[in-house]
């Protein structure tokens, strides 16, 4: 699995209350596929393209700090 994360959460299922990508991600994991993940690190100019939700925002946080880590 290969994943790139950004400044966005993106779109949440409801039922889970997690973005698909983090559900991706968990997934990846529960299988036992290999996961790279990469970051992105210059922050954006333009604010539309930053995390305004703050929902969304702790996720995205949490989904960065547990990637980075496992």
């Amino acid at each position: 699995y290969i994943g790139i994360i950004g400044f966005r959460y993106g779109s949440v299922d409801a039922e889970s209350g997690m973005s698909m990508t983090e559900l991706e991600y968990r997934e990846a994991g529960r299988l036992g596929i290999p996961r790279l993940i990469y970051f992105k690190s210059k922050e954006p100019d333009n604010p539309k393209f930053k995390e305004d939700n703050a929902f969304k925002k702790a996720g995205l946080d949490a989904l960065k700090a547990r990637s980075g880590r496992e």
